[in-house]
């Protein structure tokens, strides 16, 4: 087995071994933060799965895309657009670990340089980056086709994974819809 065999494999694997908890976290954030007793509602919109929780805090979005395996259906990775706490946008990407931190994570729409998200946090099974969103961001993915998210291995190698941007921009128009009702 030559060595780029054996590094597509090993990240193969890692993508394989990423179960549904980072998309699940964050759906029981969006839960938690609109409080005791959140009424949830789900819209698939293209690729995109607007979630909404109202509740004792008021009501809590996110917009996200899941990327699963087609044997088992297990996640590996998820793109999650989420209000901060200071009124803004961001997105988050998790993907599995074994990955460089240091450097970050590149975002590219269409092939072309879009943003540079840093990491954040890395458990066990996930580790996600974040950046904050701006207009020229959203004009980007809202013209685009495709959101390539890009890491480097512990190997260093490239690693990229890809996010369809099919009904992104209706999707973002829901989200913002419904974080600001």
């Amino acid at each position: 087995m030559n060595g780029l065999f054996r590094s597509f494999l090993a990240a193969t694997a890692a993508l394989m071994l990423l179960a549904a908890a980072p998309a699940t976290a964050q759906e029981e954030d969006a839960d938690a933060a609109a409080g005791v007793g959140a009424k949830t509602t789900t819209e698939t919109i293209g690729s995109w799965t607007v979630t909404c929780s109202e509740g004792s805090k008021g009501k809590r979005c996110i917009i996200q895309q899941r990327l699963a395996t087609k044997e088992k259906r297990q996640v590996v990775a998820s793109a999650t657009i989420r209000l901060t706490q200071e009124g803004g946008a961001e997105l988050i990407i998790a993907m599995p670990t074994g990955v460089v931190i240091g450097p970050g994570m590149a975002l590219a729409v269409d092939g072309e340089e879009a943003a540079k998200a840093a990491f954040r946090t890395c458990g066990p099974r996930a580790c996600q980056a974040a950046v904050i969103i701006d207009q020229d961001l959203i004009n980007k993915l809202a013209k685009g086709t495709a959101l390539g998210a890009t890491v480097q291995t512990l190997r260093g190698k490239p690693l990229g994974l890809q996010f369809t941007l099919e009904g992104f921009t209706k999707a973002y128009a829901a989200f913002k819809k419904g974080v600001t009702q």
